[in-house]
């Protein structure tokens, strides 16, 4: 019988291995999910012997990076907290708060988070859409009365306010 494209034959031990290609996985939006390896089985080896046919099998990329990639779809850019590389930003309501702005950022990334300050000249509604659009955890407000209390206004991405929490209690809550 003829042999299929792209077929392996060893020739001492007459064993055939012939490319593998699985269906690609449908999600529940339809969309293909990619496998991203490929492979050689075996169809026939060692005839008339008890000794195990060999598959050669290689994954192009890694199972850490297929493990990322599959979450990166399923989450459709909104990954959770623990390992979102936008973890929060911090909006002060006016420029003459921006130097708080700044310490609470600087706290929180000094305990390990990914924090911005948004320093911009847009509006504090621009700002904050502007937070959720990019896909941030929390987004922080700052203004006068948390900077006097040492705190910040907590909102969530999909625009869910928290209300007022001091900073310690924040780090707090971050950590669990």
């Amino acid at each position: 019988e003829p042999l299929p494209e792209g077929a392996l034959v060893v020739k001492a031990t007459g064993a055939v291995f012939e490319p593998t290609a699985e269906d690609p996985e449908v999600d529940k939006d339809g969309n293909k999910k990619e496998d991203c390896a490929s492979g050689l089985e075996a169809k026939k080896a060692y005839e008339n012997s008890q000794k195990r046919p060999v598959m050669i099998h290689r994954a192009i990329l890694g199972s850490l990076e297929r493990c990322i990639a599959i979450l990166a779809e399923h989450w459709k850019g909104k990954w959770p907290f623990w390992v979102s590389p936008k973890q929060a930003v911090v909006i002060p309501v006016a420029a003459e708060y921006l130097d708080y702005a700044k310490e609470v950022k600087n706290e929180l990334y000094g305990e390990g988070y990914q924090v911005v300050v948004d320093a911009s000249d847009a509006t504090l509604n621009k700002k904050v859409r502007n937070g959720q659009v990019n896909q941030y955890n929390f987004i922080l407000v700052v203004g006068n009365d948390e900077r006097e209390n040492g705190s910040v206004a907590i909102r969530t991405r999909d625009n869910k306010q928290h209300g007022t929490k001091p900073l310690a209690e924040v780090l707090q809550w971050f950590n669990t």
